[in-house]
């Protein structure tokens, strides 16, 4: 038994030693690790395998997109604008007030930027940032609106006027709220929304003017040189400018002026001088151009505004196209004055000229008011020397207590001889009684009636004109006149608006006038304005027929008789004379004396 477990033991001892040899003779060589085994029928040209190959990159996937950030209007929500009142942005704040209040049932807060609130609607140029961030990016017509944040949004343009417009637009896209808005009646209610952080909508404006020329310079050439860098009057030049090309003028003071093409406003040059002319008020304001600069003279800021938009007026074509040049005369000066109060707010609109002869020229004056309404003035300015002025009577004789029309006055004149050119009628008078004039009357050195206390105009014998309001300043010229006629009113003396009767009826209400003035250089204006003809004409007050004398360039001027009397006759190229106003009365009335021109 014992052998038996020996013998045994012994093959088992073999076969494990058996087990082992085989086992070795597969095994890698251990100074090649990396060495494969060859195996029958093996590539021995083949590329080694990595034990680990890499595996391809999966692709990234894809970020989702944010979920939009969404909110509805609340009242916690204030309207804020500048705390510097601006007309049109506060106009622009109330109808923002008026359409949420009517889309959103809200009635929401208003306020300035002089208080910072957590949720705003900021209109217009307010301190803001992100007010500050919109309007850097936008020109003067364009607009914008932005719903920066649930808690800020935008509405604003690039000028008062735009940001009204920008307030409209997001009240009608995205509210649905319209107005009429000339009565700011609600065409369309609007309704609430739910608003989106990001929104944002702009509008570019397409300019008419691509190039706006003043004399041999386009308009971003210059550079507006103003007595005060601050006067609101400056944004009267540069907004006009804005509007039509989109360009800006840069605003310095005189010291900061650098040089090239200027605009000079409130002053002449950049030395702060004034152009010398007589009788320079301080009510008034002269253009005129001097080498490449236009130069726009005042010496008081309260005629600044005015000043302002009679350049304006002559700067603006009749017929806008996409290049404009206007140009401006040295030797032909715009003038006019500033009054404070009875004006109708008289605007420019055409003129008519034709020249009579050498040194008359004749000119219709079209003009609208504030409301729109036309006021025509016809217009007679004669140079000293180049004609005579004489007063006209009925008959072209010298007597008093008679009366015709100016049309027969000047046509008598003619029958004797003279070569009358124009007429318009003179003094008050004692109508439907003696006829007799109420004022000075004197005719080729005779006079035949007196002043009686009241205005009056006169021509010396060596041509001077000359305005005087009562008997006093008459008697330092008594028997020096050979023309000489009455009226009721200085309406300007020595360049001031002078007795314009502001608050009166017969200061304000608007008539038919007449008048007469002279230049500083002694050109002598007859002028009449037509009205009580609301499609034709409506006539002036005084304080109108002193802007409209002044803005001819007369320095003194006298209102004479008015309404029905008022007539001007021209003599046309064909000899025959011609009432060229459409009297209020439908037809011409008779009057006591008249005025009229005469050629040599």
């Amino acid at each position: 038994m014992k052998h038996t477990r020996l013998k045994l033991l012994s093959l088992l001892l073999a076969f494990c030693i058996l087990c082992s040899f085989v086992s070795c003779t597969q095994e890698t060589p251990a100074d090649d690790p990396q060495t494969p085994v060859e195996q029958p029928g093996d590539d021995t040209n083949a590329p080694e395998e990595p034990d680990n190959p890499e595996q391809p990159e999966k692709p990234d996937e894809p970020e989702q997109p944010a979920e939009p950030i969404t909110f509805s209007l609340t009242k916690d929500f204030i309207i804020v604008r500048p705390d510097e009142k601006v007309t049109e942005e506060v106009e622009a704040l109330q109808l923002l007030g008026r359409g949420l209040q009517s889309a959103c049932g809200v009635r929401f807060s208003k306020g300035t930027d002089y208080v910072e609130n957590k949720f705003e609607i900021l209109i217009g140029a307010t301190n803001r940032e992100a007010s500050q961030t919109s309007l850097a990016d936008l020109s003067y017509m364009d607009w914008t609106y932005e719903v920066v944040s649930d808690k800020t949004i935008v509405v604003c343009g690039g000028s008062p006027t735009a940001t009204i417009a920008a307030a409209r637009a997001f009240l009608k896209e995205v509210f649905g709220y319209e107005e009429n808005e000339q009565t700011q009646e609600v065409t369309t209610a609007g309704s609430a929304v739910t608003l989106t952080v990001g929104t944002k909508v702009v509008y570019r404006h397409e300019y008419p003017v691509t190039a706006f020329n003043i004399g041999a310079h386009e308009i971003s050439e210059y550079t507006l040189v103003s007595f005060n860098k601050k006067n609101a009057a400056n944004d009267i030049i540069v907004n006009y400018f804005l509007s039509l090309t989109g360009k800006k003028l840069s605003v310095v003071s005189a010291n900061e002026y650098q040089g090239g093409p200027a605009i000079f406003f409130g002053l002449a040059n950049e030395n702060g001088h004034h152009i010398d002319y007589p009788d320079y008020s301080n009510d008034r304001y002269y253009v005129v151009a001097s080498g490449d600069d236009i130069v726009i003279d005042f010496k008081s800021s309260d005629v600044a505004s005015e000043a302002a938009s009679r350049f304006i007026q002559v700067c603006s074509p009749k017929n806008l196209t996409s290049e404009v040049t206007v140009t401006f005369s040295e030797t032909s000066v715009i003038t006019g004055i500033y009054i404070a109060e009875g004006t109708n707010s008289l605007v420019l609109e055409s003129v008519e000229t034709i020249e009579v002869a050498a040194g008359v020229i004749y000119e219709e004056h079209l003009y609208y008011d504030a409301n729109g309404k036309p006021v025509r003035a016809y217009i007679i300015t004669v140079e000293k020397g180049s004609a005579t002025i004489a007063t006209s009577m009925p008959g072209d004789e010298a007597t008093t207590g008679k009366v015709s029309t100016v049309l027969e006055q000047v046509t008598a004149a003619a029958a004797e001889g003279k070569n009358v050119v124009a007429g318009i009628n003179a003094d008050f008078f004692d109508m439907g009684g003696s006829n007799m004039m109420e004022g000075l009357c004197v005719k080729d050195g005779v006079v035949l009636h007196g002043p009686s206390g009241r205005p009056w105009f006169g021509i010396t014998q060596d041509g001077t004109p000359v305005v005087g309001a009562n008997d006093f300043e008459y008697s330092r010229y008594e028997g020096q006149f050979v023309t000489a006629v009455g009226g009721s009113n200085v309406v300007l003396q020595d360049g001031f608006a002078s007795h314009i009767s502001v608050g009166t009826e017969w200061g304000d209400t608007r008539h038919p006038r007449s008048a007469v003035g002279y230049k500083p250089d002694g050109s002598i204006v007859l002028m009449m304005v037509d009205g009580r003809q609301p499609e034709i004409s409506n006539g002036a007050s005084l304080a109108d027929l002193a802007y409209i004398m002044a803005s001819i360039g007369c320095t003194n001027a006298l209102n004479l008789d008015g309404g029905g009397s008022s007539t001007f006759v021209l003599k046309d190229a064909d000899g025959n004379f011609n009432v060229e106003n459409s009297p209020s009365d439908g037809g011409l009335r008779k009057v006591a004396d008249g005025l009229m021109v005469i050629l040599p």
